[in-house]
């Protein structure tokens, strides 16, 4: 015959939280490793339960897990909240259509008159099972609202943690305990606390797409403990964008007071953390919801517009979400918005061709906007207007600081293909340039002895006679030979067109 406790297991389902298991497995085993109040607790019989305190049995007394009485009281309503049909004490199935509105009643004003019974007697409502939970943790169901209420009254500790970094509220998510959620944020019950894998409650809120939890979270966000949100809806739709949380960020704009115009303290929207989350999914979402298409003119506090997230950040299918935006728009304002600059004068096509991506994923990011009209450098956002200018002080011509940190990252990339070829580039910079004799030579050794990537920075930095940079672009050009010649190729243009 199956055994009580393999029923219980048996009836688990996948939905079913940690404690819920925990509960229904402990409950049984408690009627023969058990103290006498855990039993008399489990049968709900509050004579009995009256009669062993005053005849001096400990209400905090644990059994074999370390749960006391009144988590063993919980383990009794909840198993009789599951609607099960018994058979000598062995659960056989679940009833899902009863009203047990009145049974309901009478099992939580027992429930609630057995607690206080605890309570009177001196009851910690805080002691901790060995798996770290507390009463409070037990006490997530909605049938158990009251006796929640009861022991928040008795100096429950609102947002204790147990083992795996999980407070009740977490609990009540997971179960989708509305009432006992209610009751908890109405308590100031942290709406941030983390479990051990760095999932807050609200976090679960928002990955498990429960609506009517996320109206909740938005009723009490004046009351909850929050973490430094002036927007508490704007940071939420932003959460709810990192989590690919499609419904629920379409039921913030539709319900909660937020645009997608809402910029956090970087300045970032919900479309640069779809761009980042390389959710297209999400981005086409936005994208309807947005009738004015602000969510493409909107840059951060660096500048950088969805445009230059996504050359920096994302992959072509972001990009190509956003040049199909962009097709959509009309007017003026939005003809530069591929060519647009951020605070440090980079375009996205710049932002690209600059990334840490690998070269192939970089290459076609580029070859993307290059087809699309993309410019590598804005010579009006560069110092003097151009990206090799003459310098009376540095007495020679020298380059901008975007022309430099291209080369520098390039060329360094190209050190495995073709050394020779960049000490090739090296030496021709270094004769071009107006130094000392003793200063040329020894750059000349460093270059000679294997040291050419490493003096590419220092020599970039020196100024070349204007009859050297029709010598400079054709050593650019002997790059375009490289896997990253694609670059090199972009670059040499537009420096060529600039100089001419």
């Amino acid at each position: 015959m199956v055994t009580e406790l393999q029923a219980l297991r048996q009836m688990e389902t996948p939905n079913a939280s940690p404690t819920q298991q925990e509960a229904e497995a402990s409950s049984r085993e408690n009627q023969k490793f058990g103290s006498s109040l855990h039993n008399a607790a489990l049968e709900g019989d509050i004579a009995l339960v009256e009669e062993a305190l005053k005849a001096g049995a400990s209400p905090d007394t644990g059994d074999k897990w370390k749960l006391t009485p009144i988590m063993a009281l919980f383990v009794r309503h909840g198993l009789q909240e599951t609607r099960c049909i018994f058979q000598e004490r062995t659960p056989v199935r679940r009833l899902l259509v009863m009203d047990c509105r009145e049974e309901d009643a009478k099992r939580t004003a027992t429930t609630v008159a057995i607690l206080n019974l605890f309570l009177q007697h001196g009851a910690n409502p805080n002691v901790r099972s060995d798996r770290g939970k507390t009463a409070l943790h037990y006490a997530i169901s909605d049938g158990l609202c009251e006796a929640a209420r009861v022991l928040l009254d008795a100096g429950a500790s609102i947002d204790a943690q147990d083992e795996d970094g999980r407070t009740p509220l977490y609990c009540a998510v997971q179960e989708r305990s509305l009432l006992v959620i209610h009751l908890l944020l109405n308590n100031r019950a942290s709406i941030d606390l983390e479990d051990n894998s760095g999932v807050s409650p609200l976090s679960l809120g928002i990955q498990n797409e429960h609506l009517d939890v996320m109206q909740l979270f938005l009723n009490h966000h004046a009351l909850v403990a929050t973490r430094e949100r002036l927007d508490f809806a704007g940071e939420v739709l932003l959460e709810a964008v990192d989590a690919k949380s499609v419904d629920v960020v379409r039921f913030l704009l539709e319900n909660a007071d937020v645009t997608l115009d809402y910029q956090n303290e970087a300045g970032e929207t919900a479309m640069h953390h779809a761009i980042v989350q390389h959710s297209t999914q999400m981005m086409r979402t936005i994208w309807t919801l947005d009738s004015t298409g602000q969510c493409l003119r909107k840059a951060t506090a660096k500048g950088e517009n969805c445009f230059h997230f996504a050359a920096r950040l994302g992959t072509t299918l972001e990009l190509e979400v956003l040049l199909e935006f962009r097709d959509q728009i009309t007017g003026d304002p939005n003809q530069d918005l591929l060519n647009s600059i951020d605070s440090f004068g980079s375009t996205p096509l710049f932002a690209a061709a600059t990334s840490r991506y690998r070269v192939p994923d970089r290459q076609a990011k580029m070859q993307l906007l290059l087809a699309n009209g993309a410019v590598l450098l804005r010579n009006e956002a560069l110092p003097g207007g151009l990206p090799l200018r003459s310098s009376s002080a540095a007495s020679g011509v020298i380059v901008c600081f975007q022309v430099w940190k291209c080369l520098v990252l390039w060329i360094a990339e190209c050190r495995e293909e073709n050394e020779a070829l960049v000490r090739d580039f090296c030496t021709k910079w270094i004769t071009g340039v107006h130094v000392k004799a003793k200063l040329m030579t020894v750059l000349n050794l460093a270059v000679c002895a294997g040291f050419a990537v490493d003096v590419v920075p220092l020599l970039l930095l020196l100024p070349q006679t204007e009859g050297a940079i029709p010598v400079f672009l054709r050593s650019l050009e002997a790059f375009n030979g490289c896997s990253n010649g694609l670059q090199f190729d972009c670059l040499t243009r537009e420096l060529r067109a600039s100089w001419i």
